[in-house]
């Protein structure tokens, strides 16, 4: 079956594997603007108990100098056990528009009920404060489907006590350029004071 090539995209301008890495730290601080780019929801993915277990989540902070990814979450949530059980996690980001591919390799901590989750708690949305208030925890079975502001919610708590801040550092970077009629790949890894790269195979 012959593949459909894809619609034309021109190889990232650079050659250069330092501007590259640049590149895509820029794309990913200007996907924190509300509107939920590609280079904002990236998918995170953890070890979980029956194999690998991914989800899409709303990047709410990144730190390029630190290497740093941060997202919000239900403490209650498998994820939060899951990193907790094996720190490792993988980051990827998909931009379909320039069929770019970065994906992260690093390790996790969950911080709750810190300096850091205060501060992070003070400015999140209704939406997050809402599903931080339901009696039962992400993943719990449903009689029926209902609106989020309908489901049981928690007396003892705003949300607060259920809210949690996820910090991510990487180490590793994978980055795939996916052409019309062609296909380009670099690794990275992080050598203690710079990002040391090579082209890769695709």
């Amino acid at each position: 079956m012959a593949l459909t090539p894809l619609s034309g995209r021109d190889m990232p301008a650079s050659g250069d594997l330092d501007r590259l890495v640049d590149d895509v730290w820029s794309r990913i601080n200007g996907g924190i603007n509300g509107r939920w780019p590609p280079w904002g929801l990236p998918v995170l993915a953890t070890q979980g108990k029956e194999g690998p277990s991914a989800r899409v989540l709303a990047l709410r902070a990144v730190e390029p100098a630190v290497r740093t990814f941060l997202f919000h979450c239900d403490a209650r949530s498998e994820k939060v056990d899951e990193i907790n059980t094996d720190a490792r996690v993988s980051v990827v980001f998909w931009d379909p528009a320039d069929g770019i591919e970065a994906r992260f390799r690093g390790t996790a901590v969950v911080h709750r009920q810190e300096d850091e989750t205060h501060a992070a708690w003070q400015g999140v949305s209704r939406l997050r404060r809402l599903a931080s208030r339901t009696a039962k925890p992400p993943g719990a079975v449903l009689d029926a489907a209902a609106r989020l502001d309908a489901l049981p919610q928690a007396s003892y708590t705003d949300g607060y006590e259920h809210f949690a801040v996820i910090h991510v550092e990487v180490t590793r970077l994978d980055w795939l350029w996916v052409g019309a009629e062609d296909l380009r790949r670099a690794s990275f890894a992080w050598n203690g004071s710079a990002w040391a790269g090579a082209w890769t195979v695709p």
